[in-house]
């Protein structure tokens, strides 16, 4: 990967919906090399996906909180269901295995804080997660500036999760 490949990634990440000959132009390079290298690096799987930002008023998620588990439980049973679980839940959108004091970090999105109760207690999917799992301690908290990936939208946790 070269510089005029660095080029046309920063710009897709800010508009992949940008036309080619726009990108050409921002990236310094003619349409017909822009486009092959475009179709070259998707082919490869540097590009995996043109994706839409929304805007998270408007669909009614406007607030994030983000949920630090505590756990003495690592055995893959209570792991398995304990993931399950928290996927089960729409509102989850982030699903990380932490390094340190915390175990597990989610990343909740809600329309409120009375949202983020109703998940909290588990009146949003009739599935309670956090009061099912007596040996967890939940806290609302900021997002650690270190987190290993286990999950997140369409992926489901991986088995190899402690």
């Amino acid at each position: 990967m070269d510089d005029a490949d660095l080029r046309i990634l920063y710009w897709l990440q800010r508009d992949a919906s940008m036309p080619l000959t726009e990108l050409a132009e921002k990236t310094g390079l003619s349409p017909s090399p822009c486009w092959r290298r475009v179709q070259r690096m998707t082919a490869e799987g540097v590009i995996r996906a043109r994706v839409a930002l929304l805007d998270a008023e408007r669909i009614n998620v406007g607030v994030n909180v983000f949920v630090s588990v505590r756990t003495s439980q690592h055995k893959k049973e209570w792991v398995d269901a304990f993931s399950a679980c928290v996927m089960a839940l729409p509102e989850v959108v982030g699903f990380y295995r932490m390094a340190g004091d915390v175990d597990y970090l989610l990343h909740i999105v809600v329309p409120d804080i009375a949202g983020y109760d109703r998940v909290y207690n588990g009146s949003s999917s009739g599935s309670n997660c956090m009061m099912s799992a007596p040996a967890s301690r939940w806290r609302p908290s900021s997002p650690p500036r270190r987190c290993r990936w286990i999950t997140c939208g369409d992926q489901r946790p991986s088995s190899s999760a402690r």
